[in-house]
């Protein structure tokens, strides 16, 4: 798939921001954004990581996740931590009992072949919200996340994620319909406004 082209869709952000002074201004001083390559593109890791982050801060969840990490650096394959058997060395790391319970589930679905990489990748939206949330401890955030940062698919927004939430009311002001208005005028372009909104969040500039 050819690499989007970034810096075009930046100024079409910045001119449709125009209106709402304060996304407008985030935009200005966020610079251009664009969806990363995933560090790590396997499929497990990644949603192992989500699971990991859930209803955590930034900072919390990469603190476990690199004390999950050690555990692999240890001799143990990641599959192999989520098997049952190292649930005392996982709680240690600081994850709680419904997540390790969820990983384990999800190694389970990987091992039956009910999710795998070319079914992330070749589904439509719809198919991957219904496949992802069908798994124990994974939900509709949960797919969104996926499409987004592992799909790299440009016109992702989450009404799911509380961080999302709480911004748009900051960034597009009136109610819930009048943001959802707002937000609908940046399609086919919403990831990179979900982006947006996350670094302006982070900055306090909104």
């Amino acid at each position: 798939m050819a690499e989007p082209c970034w810096e075009s869709i930046h100024k079409l952000i910045l001119t449709r921001s125009k209106p709402f002074k304060a996304f407008s201004r985030a935009v200005k001083e966020n610079g251009m954004l664009i969806i990363k390559q995933t560090e790590n593109p396997d499929l497990f890791t990644f949603m192992c990581r989500q699971v990991v982050s859930q209803q955590l801060s930034t900072k919390s969840a990469l603190v476990i996740w690199k004390r999950v990490l050690l555990l692999c650096d240890s001799g143990l394959e990641l599959k192999d931590l989520f098997s049952g058997v190292h649930q005392s060395k996982l709680r240690r790391c600081g994850l709680s009992w419904r997540k390790i319970r969820a990983i384990q589930e999800l190694r389970i679905s990987f091992i039956n072949d009910e999710i795998n990489v070319s079914k992330v990748k070749d589904s439509s939206q719809t198919e991957i919200k219904s496949l992802v949330s069908g798994f124990w401890g994974f939900g509709e955030w949960s797919a969104e996340m996926l499409l987004l940062f592992y799909n790299r698919n440009l016109d992702i927004w989450s009404w799911n994620d509380s961080a999302l939430k709480r911004g748009a009311a900051k960034a597009f002001d009136g109610s819930q319909e009048d943001q959802e208005r707002a937000i609908r005028l940046f399609i086919p372009y919403r990831s990179i406004v979900s982006l947006h909104v996350w670094m302006a969040l982070d900055k306090k500039i909104i």
